[in-house]
């Protein structure tokens, strides 16, 4: 759309100083019903034959067929929708580009008639002929390929202008449409595997005495619905990653609660971020592309959680003896400094695509960098309480309480030890990896400047 044009770009002022002298010029003007081809309203059908020739009545008939969707004189397209052609006072539907055109009255048009019609655009050419017939005709007198385009004209009933609130009256040709859709949809029998799917992903083929013909129709409406409807569907793929990132952050952390209050941040930073770009910044545009920040939020908002809740349990691992608070204190004091460090970087990494010329990125790096910014401070505020209240509630009964083990059925395994009576402060296996051989290898050993000599030569 107009709105990802370059802002300051000569061809976009152009276009925008076309676009505001139309607007002038059809603010005193009026046009008749329909009177007007718009291009955006345009539908198009287009056939391929397999046997390579379309100019056979059984291929041929499977046009007429299709199109009386269209032709129909009692449907929408020819009562409310069609470009008219006035004559007087009287008016009547505009000729579509189409074989319904050359064989009008006739559902199945005969060999005589195709010869006849090749016979006269061999002889005397004609727009027509030229249009329907593809590019290999002259060498092989037979067309693989066909094409009808169909007219649909503005300003509709209850507007005066072809050019002005041409959006709207996009919206309600729009509507018919997707009726007009619905209809060679059920034709066809195209349905879509599952809920997530196109149901293009099917061909509308018919099969005929000559082989088969594969239909393809479109308009602009239809196309921006289809895109809509794909993005939509792509969408809810985030609903599957949010469980997938949940369940990685209940094993990691070994809590469901603090997985699920992990994920509850993410998610809360979203409105947050949302008031902040449209009510403080004012900021009207939002699109999907906004959305796909989820993605980049679901990583960087677990990578803090992870920050925060291993700084608290390596805090109570190095101390053993100190009380509640100084184990908040110091998680709070050295996993906030580094989260802050990496939230930064990431918002003014976002916030630099504000200088774009293209108005959804830039806008896009707004709300991005807020939903950043947003996530930290959720993060370090949070935290800290739910930290308190799970240690509390939860830190020293037995593990399958809180933990992963009560999803293996470990209900006897306990987070005190037998012997000392104090809590198990044991690392996880990753951690003791790190601090014990991955460490040991660099500092006993020469590994070290094997390591180094790598990465410099």
């Amino acid at each position: 759309g107009k709105s990802w044009s370059v802002l300051h770009a000569k061809e976009t002022k152009r276009q925008d100083a076309y676009e505001e002298a139309v607007d002038q010029m059809a603010a005193g003007y009026t046009s008749p019903e329909r009177s007007v081809n718009e291009w955006m309203f345009m539908w198009y059908f287009v056939y391929k034959a397999s046997n390579g020739n379309m100019l056979t009545p059984a291929n041929m008939a499977v046009v007429m067929d299709t199109e009386k969707v269209l032709t129909n004189a009692t449907g929408v397209y020819a009562t409310e929708n069609c470009l008219l052609t006035y004559t007087g006072n009287q008016s009547q539907c505009t000729t579509p580009l189409s074989w319904t055109s050359v064989f009008e009255g006739t559902d199945a048009p005969t060999a005589a008639q195709i010869e006849s019609f090749k016979a006269d655009y061999d002889l005397n050419g004609g727009e027509l002929g030229g249009f329907l017939l593809d590019e290999n005709y002259g060498a092989t007198k037979t067309s693989k390929y066909t094409r009808s385009h169909y007219y649909f004209g503005a300003p509709l009933k209850g507007y005066t202008s072809a050019t002005k609130d041409l959006m709207d009256q996009h919206v309600e040709i729009g509507k018919d449409q997707l009726d007009l859709e619905e209809s060679l949809v059920d034709k066809f029998g195209l349905k879509a595997a599952w809920a997530l799917d196109s149901k293009y992903k099917d061909k509308a083929v018919v099969k005929t005495d000559d082989g088969e013909v594969e239909v393809v129709w479109a308009s602009t409406a239809l196309m921006d619905q289809e895109v809509s409807n794909m993005v939509s569907s792509d969408f809810l793929w985030a609903f599957f990653c949010i469980i997938a990132v949940w369940i990685y952050m209940t094993i990691h952390l070994q809590s469901m609660i603090l997985a699920t209050v992990g994920m509850y941040e993410i998610v809360l930073a979203f409105p947050i971020a949302f008031f902040f770009y449209k009510g403080i910044f004012q900021v009207s545009f939002f699109q999907e592309l906004h959305v796909l920040a989820i993605f980049v939020m679901l990583g960087l908002g677990a990578d803090d959680v992870f920050v925060f809740v291993d700084a608290f349990r390596q805090a109570k691992m190095a101390d053993d003896t100190s009380d509640l608070r100084d184990w908040v204190r110091y998680a709070s004091n050295r996993a906030s400094k580094a989260i802050f460090a990496t939230s930064i970087t990431t918002a003014g990494a976002f916030a630099a695509t504000t200088t774009s010329s293209v108005m959804p990125i830039a806008a896009f790096g707004i709300f991005a960098s807020l939903l950043v910014f947003m996530l930290f401070l959720i993060n370090v505020v949070l935290l800290p309480p739910v930290l308190v209240l799970y240690e509390r509630n939860w830190g020293e009964l037995p593990c399958c309480v809180y933990s992963t083990a009560c999803l293996q059925g470990s209900c006897s395994n306990t987070c005190v030890d037998p012997e000392s009576g104090k809590l198990r402060q044991n690392g996880r296996a990753i951690e003791n990896f790190f601090n014990g051989p991955f460490s040991d290898i660099f500092i006993y050993s020469r590994v070290k400047y094997i390591v180094v000599a790598v990465f410099a030569g």
